[in-house]
């Protein structure tokens, strides 16, 4: 058997049930934190510009500041607004269709121009933002489509009447995060391009047009992640902008700044201003006899589960309540599960005669008298049993042990330490004597 400790474990379930179970004394500092952050928020005063020496405030760099926090504001608020920045970059649906057109030489120029206008024209885009059901401005439609002209320059038969036609391709594209939106978006832009086709024929232009291919697609787009990117870069950039005027800038300025630029009702209002001094110094407080409890606890020495004993390599035989019984409260309830039922005496009595063979020593602390009281009440119930105190301190203990054919020992919860329980171990390892297990006390 192990009788050697080679490492601490800290429970933390029992670590938080014992800085939980001192509630009271933690309530206590929390209103005495409240109590203090009210008194400081009342002789404290508020700080105002007037309190400020402004000719040493900088200025320059105040205003510096002012203005990348403007940029990265409107930075954040396009992209809130921006559809192509919310697309998955990996989900996207593009289509396009594009036309073989034939223009009078003399008309090419302007009529290409036409084409290209068709995103300027606010009642169509109007169009668009209905056709895409988004809920979105002009500027931000138009990122999803696109009307093009592209020249192609070569003559056809028309040159035989005495004309210099040119040969055009128009494209009109779309994209989404659906293909519901894309195609939308798409059939809208394609009824405009025709429509000012057969306007220039009703006219008399002599102007033709055909189909030249058609296409959509699903999946990743580059154009999405580019931006999305970009968006990303720039937005860091003025992140770092910001932190480092933070760091030139000196708690004046910075107040100066928020007092000029982010001026807040409820920082100026008395009430806010006790109310955020109450609950910080509320916190603190609560955070320090906590992090108290928690630290005493961690090097508190004292056998505070049975669960510890698993660490020595013993066995648990029983666990009795004697003394005075704790009163359970919430913090007991809460923290209930997972520990060891309460044995009666009769139950410890048929285990150690279960498990013990011949002589066996009882070995606990006879300062406890409840612990000896247990002990004498086993010892007159079973042959060969005899009772002891700690082995450390019995000057007969070691010969009665020595004597036995086996120990069990008694340790009570937050009375019997570490150190004890290590001695007792050590001290039957040196004579070569079996402890068969441990019981348990709990109580006062």
């Amino acid at each position: 058997m192990n009788y050697v400790e080679e490492e601490k474990t800290i429970d933390l379930k029992q670590l938080l049930y014992y800085v939980l179970k001192h509630w009271k004394t933690i309530l206590i500092f929390l209103m005495v934190g409240i109590l203090a952050g009210v008194g400081f928020g009342l002789f404290s005063g508020q700080k105002t510009i007037d309190d400020l020496d402004l000719d040493k405030l900088n200025m320059e760099k105040i205003m510096q500041y002012h203005r990348v926090r403007e940029l990265y504001e409107l930075q954040l608020e396009n992209e809130a607004n921006s559809i192509v920045l919310q697309m998955d970059p990996n989900n996207v649906y593009r289509t396009n269709k594009s036309y073989y057109v034939t223009v009078p030489a003399d008309n090419a120029r302007y009529i290409s121009e036409q084409y290209e206008s068709i995103l300027s024209d606010e009642e169509i885009l109007n169009e668009l933002i209905e056709a895409s059901g988004y809920d979105c401005t002009p500027t931000v439609i138009r990122k999803l489509v696109g009307v093009s002209y592209e020249s192609m320059g070569s003559p056809t038969i028309w040159g035989d009447y005495g004309l210099k036609p040119y040969h055009g391709k128009v494209t009109v594209r779309a994209f989404g995060a659906t293909s519901e939106v894309g195609e939308a978006l798409l059939s809208v832009l394609d009824a405009h391009v025709i429509a000012l086709h057969d306007s220039y024929i009703d006219n008399g232009v002599l102007l033709s047009y055909e189909v030249l291919s058609q296409s959509n697609i699903e999946g990743f787009s580059s154009t999405v992640y580019e931006a999305q990117e970009e968006q990303k870069k720039i937005l860091k950039g003025y992140v770092n902008e910001i932190d480092t005027y933070k760091k030139e800038l000196s708690a004046d300025d910075m107040f100066y700044y928020s007092a000029m630029y982010e001026p807040s009702e409820e920082e100026s209002s008395p009430i806010i201003r006790l109310i955020k001094y109450a609950i910080l110094l509320g916190a603190v407080s609560c955070f320090l006899i906590c992090g108290y409890y928690a630290v005493r606890f961690v090097f508190d020495g004292h056998l505070k589960t049975a669960d510890e004993l698993r660490e020595y390599g013993l066995y648990t035989i029983a666990c009795l309540e004697t003394g005075t019984p704790r009163k359970a409260d919430f913090v007991d309830n809460m923290f209930n599960s997972g520990k060891l039922p309460t044995n009666s005496k009769e139950y410890l009595l048929n285990a150690l005669k279960a498990m013990c063979d011949g002589k066996t020593v009882l070995c606990g602390d006879a300062q406890d008298e409840n612990a000896v009281e247990v002990m004498n009440w086993i010892a007159s119930q079973m042959e060969n049993a005899t009772v002891t105190d700690m082995l450390a301190k019995d000057e007969n203990g070691l010969i009665s042990a020595k004597d036995a054919n086996c120990a069990v020992l008694f340790v009570r919860l937050w009375n019997t330490t570490a150190f004890d329980l290590k001695r007792e171990l050590q001290t039957l390892k040196q004579i070569d004597r079996t402890v068969k297990g441990v019981v348990v006390l709990r109580g006062n």
